[in-house]
C-alpha cells in the first residue's frame, strides 16, 4: 500500500511547528534511512511512498517520542492539524456545509486521493 506525498508533507510540518526544529531534528535521528531521505528535505506532495516506512513507522516514532507512546493522541493530534493543513479553499467550504452522509459517500474519493490502493465500503 501507497501513500501521496500530500500526507507526508503534513506531518514534517506538523513536527516542525508543533515540537521546533529541535525536535524535528531528534525524530529524524528515529527513523529510518529511507524515510530520513524522504523528510529531511522537500517533499513532492504528487509522489507515492511506501505507506509503512513513510507514515506508519514515523508516526510511531512520534507517538514515542513525544506523546509517551499514545498513539491515540498522536494520531488525533496530528489528524487534527492535516485536516488545517490540507483542507483550504472549497475544500473547506465542503466540510462547513457537507452533511455527514456526504463525507461517507465520497469517503472512497477522498481516501484515494491520499492511500493506493484504496476501497471503501459503505
Amino acid at each position: 500500500m501507497e501513500v501521496k506525498g500530500r500526507a507526508l508533507k503534513s506531518i514534517q510540518k506538523y513536527v516542525r511547528e508543533k515540537f521546533g526544529q529541535e525536535g524535528f531534528d531528534r525524530w529524524l535521528t528515529t527513523i529510518s534511512t529511507e524515510a530520513y531521505m524522504v523528510y529531511s528535505q522537500s517533499i513532492d506532495a504528487n509522489t507515492w511512498f511506501p505507506l509503512k516506512t513513510m507514515l506508519v513507522d514515523p508516526m510511531a516514532n512520534i507517538a514515542q517520542l513525544f506523546y509517551e507512546w499514545d498513539l491515540k493522541k498522536a494520531a488525533w493530534e496530528l489528524g487534527r492539524f492535516s485536516a488545517d493543513f490540507g483542507l483550504k479553499g472549497p475544500y473547506r467550504l465542503f466540510i462547513k456545509i457537507g452533511s455527514p452522509t456526504f463525507f461517507v459517500q465520497k469517503s472512497s474519493e477522498f481516501m484515494a486521493a491520499y492511500y493506493r490502493p484504496c476501497t471503501i465500503e459503505t
